[in-house]
């Protein structure tokens, strides 16, 4: 889902009657996040007329001073800034510093306050006002993100890195046209799905490119900051009707290179590509490939429409950036361009599905939620054992407060390495809405192990220790 984070941003937008296509104080930065672009007005002093007089002397009331306890909507609004940018890279600041963006942020917050002419009454109480519209929503996401960086500091994580793990980094778009981008980032996508369904296969959670380019360069720091023994990156080239691919697996003990290859095709190679570089993957780390082949190959090549492929890939890319745009009609066109060229394309159903999911979260549609569950129920006609129906239909059922149903719909995703932590996020709030909140913490700490590193997860697990107090 689009997380908490931007679920509250939508909330403040809400409140401030803010529109997301044309904002006046919470501009969205794609791959980015957003940046607060209110501008500050300041006011001619008032005729000392229009004051009462306060006592003897003749002197007359000031304007009440800003409490020095309260933060202005100025600095809200950059230290908001600052914990989206936390969380979406899910660093942590080293030796107790703070982070560099929060630094930032409250230096930049200090040297407007210092600056800040004063205004009459009215306009005082105006930018109180306005402060109390930010002050709380700022304040719970920054509870939340201390909260979910305690949970992960006290958690146990092990030196020892599996064997049999893997970093799937975002695939980089070597071609002269940028909007490539999406094919690119969308193959490493379905290649970090198809690994995390390999039984035996310990997968990090999916990085987005943003995340990425904050990551360490090095191959051995990155490993031990994942936790993984490898790490699986990738150029994609595409021109005209040809697409060049070069693989690496990396170890990460060493910084040696395991596995390379460059592979030069027509686009519609995509899929035996995409499958053999899989496969080399899995016969370096498990030893044997008998038995997954099939399952790769089936996960690699929904469907053999390129055309239905690339517009799915395109969804998929909107789809993500609906969670700042908030575009979801968008992606929805996108994947049922896919549907058209496809008719059987179950993963293009599966997004419609989620896409409409997440407009009934965002929004509590009534109208999103029947979508949706239609959408749903047609996806699992197409393949029945798609994970991402499973997963979806148990965030319905939670968001309309089913939880027995939720947790029944978990449980079938559970059965599938490739959605086993959604699965057990989704279980862990379910049973936090039933007020089971023992079983909710050993759920969400299942999926922490899991992944261990995903700022969206750690959100949501501070969110949960603070909204129930539960900050041992």
């Amino acid at each position: 889902t689009p997380g908490v984070l931007t679920r509250a941003i939508a909330q403040l937008r809400a409140v401030l009657e803010d529109d997301v296509q044309q904002p006046r104080y919470i501009q969205t930065r794609h791959a980015l996040g957003y940046r607060f672009i209110g501008q500050l007005e300041t006011t001619a002093p008032a005729d000392p007329a229009d004051h009462p007089a306060a006592g003897e002397g003749g002197q007359h009331a000031s304007p009440p001073a800003p409490s020095s306890t309260e933060p202005s909507p100025v600095q809200l609004a950059m230290a908001e800034q600052a914990i989206e940018e936390q969380a979406a890279t899910g660093i942590a600041a080293a030796d107790g510093e703070a982070p560099v963006a929060a630094r930032d942020a409250a230096s930049a917050a200090e040297r407007v306050e210092t600056h800040d002419p004063l205004g009459d009454e009215r306009s005082a109480q105006q930018a109180h006002a306005h402060m109390h519209r930010w002050w709380i929503p700022t304040a719970l996401l920054g509870v939340m993100v201390a909260a979910a960086s305690l949970w992960n500091d006290r958690s146990p994580a092990g030196s020892d890195r599996a064997p049999a793990s893997i970093a799937v980094m975002p695939f980089v778009n070597l071609g002269k046209d940028r909007d490539d981008d999406y094919f690119a980032e969308g193959l490493a996508l379905e290649m970090h799905d198809a690994l995390a369904g390999v039984q035996g296969l310990t997968v990090a959670a999916e990085m987005s490119p943003a995340a990425a380019a904050n990551r360490e360069a090095d191959v051995k720091a990155l490993g031990k900051r994942l936790g993984v023994a490898t790490v699986l990156d990738a150029s994609v080239r595409r021109e005209g009707a040809r697409v060049r691919i070069s693989a690496r697996l990396s170890d990460t003990a060493t910084g040696y290179t395991l596995w390379s290859k460059t592979y030069d095709h027509q686009v519609d190679g995509v899929f035996a590509t995409q499958t053999e570089i899989a496969e080399e993957v899995v016969r370096s780390l498990l030893g044997a490939i008998p038995g997954r082949r099939e399952a790769l190959a089936r996960r690699l090549a929904p469907t053999r429409n390129v055309a239905a492929f690339d517009a799915y890939l395109r969804g998929l890319q909107q789809l993500r950036l609906s969670a700042v745009d908030g575009d979801l009609d968008h992606a929805i066109g996108l994947f049922k361009q896919a549907l058209a060229a496809d008719g059987r394309f179950a993963l293009a159903q599966a997004g419609i599905c989620r896409s409409e999911l997440f407009r009934f979260e965002a929004l509590r549609d009534a109208g999103a939620y029947a979508r949706a569950l239609e959408s749903c129920g047609r996806a699992e006609k197409m393949d029945p054992g798609l994970d991402e129906v499973a997963l979806a239909m148990g965030n319905l059922h939670h968001a309309r407060g089913e939880f027995d149903l939720a947790i029944a719909q978990y449980a079938r995703a559970e059965a599938s390495p490739a959605s086993k932590a959604d699965a057990y996020l989704g279980m862990a709030k379910a049973y936090a809405g039933q007020d089971r909140q023992e079983q909710a913490r050993d759920y969400f700490e299942r999926a922490r192990k899991l992944r261990p590193d995903d700022a969206s997860l750690l959100s949501t697990i501070g969110y949960w220790q603070y909204s129930t107090n539960h900050l041992d």
